[in-house]
């Protein structure tokens, strides 16, 4: 079942749009059940690549909408549909970027690599103390466009080059997500998530110089439902 789902959410994340979402702010209420909550997902990803590990992680934003199934009054099923999902790494050991004129100008450049995707993460909550959640579960993502950003220093100026990726990385990336989140107002609120992911798949096709990379990002990240009670008609912690 994780498979349908995974590859029917990869082939509708590319046509999701700002009006979708606004459709689901609008009928989100009707939409809204004790056994269904959705709403808007937003936060950090503190991303690196293995394969750098002598680099700096990169910090990069995801936004999307989530889905909370109720199984039973201890298990949550939790998938998300993210419409921007960032990965990278700073500070990438310099390489040719293919013309020595542009070499030239910025050999002391720092590289920041910049990944971009659609993400499709599904995960099992399972409730252990109040509204205290332990997460289980995996993500597949479909690439998009990704670039290794030079940036050279010039005194006060700066030289910027930018380089597109997209076609040096495999277009599929598959990992696992371990972690946890707290949900206020006993269940019924803003959901909190703290999450570990850790790619499984070789995200380099070959042609980029480095060798393998691997995605591997810490996820900060708050659920926001929509269509619920008032923070008054709200249950109190």
């Amino acid at each position: 079942m994780y498979k349908i789902i995974g590859f029917l959410g990869l082939l509708l994340l590319p046509y999701a749009s700002q009006s979708q979402i606004l459709i689901a702010l609008v009928f989100g209420d009707k939409l809204q059940s004790e056994k269904m909550s959705f709403g808007l997902t937003a936060g950090l990803n503190s991303s690196a690549l293995k394969g750098f590990e002598f680099s700096r992680t990169a910090a990069r934003l995801k936004f999307g909408l989530f889905f909370n199934f109720k199984l039973n009054d201890r298990l949550i099923l939790s998938p998300e549909f993210l419409f921007s999902s960032g990965y990278g790494q700073q500070n990438i050991p310099f390489y040719s970027t293919g013309s020595s004129l542009v070499d030239s100008s910025i050999v002391d450049a720092e590289i920041t690599r910049l990944l971009n995707y659609f993400s499709l993460p599904v995960m099992l909550k399972v409730r252990t103390w109040d509204q205290l959640y332990v997460n289980v579960g995996f993500q597949t993502s479909l690439r998009k466009e990704s670039t290794d950003r030079y940036l050279e220093e010039l005194g006060d100026d700066q030289i910027v080059y930018s380089k597109s990726i997209k076609n040096d990385l495999n277009p599929i990336d598959v990992g696992g997500l371990i972690g946890f989140s707290y949900i206020l107002f006993k269940g019924k609120g803003v959901g909190i998530n703290l999450n570990y992911y850790h790619g499984f798949t070789n995200i380099n096709n070959g042609t980029l110089a480095g060798g393998d990379m691997y995605n591997r990002s810490i996820q900060a990240s708050a659920n926001i439902p929509i269509g619920t009670k008032s923070k008054d008609e709200l249950p109190k912690e």
